[in-house]
């Protein structure tokens, strides 16, 4: 299974890589850092961020979950 961990070299972040790399193809997603780049706040950046991760493969198979220890607008994650 493909799993795409958004702040995956976060504190948090890397212990859950960690912990899913060991059975799963693990994709980790930052600002900074990270296989694949993201703004949480741009909309067209969190749709590169999943055609690069995870579309064509994926693209009827995705699921979302947004946790975040800042604000996150749901406009920009209901409007993909």
């Amino acid at each position: 299974m493909k799993i795409l961990i958004v702040g995956g070299k976060g504190t948090i972040g890397s212990k859950v890589s960690a912990h899913f790399s060991k059975k799963h193809e693990v994709i980790i997603a930052g600002r900074n850092s990270g296989d694949v780049n993201l703004e949480m706040t741009d909309s067209g950046s969190i749709k590169d961020m999943l055609v690069k991760a995870a579309y064509p493969e994926l693209k009827d198979n995705i699921r979302i979950n947004v946790v975040s220890s800042g604000l996150v607008k749901a406009a920009v994650v209901s409007g993909l």
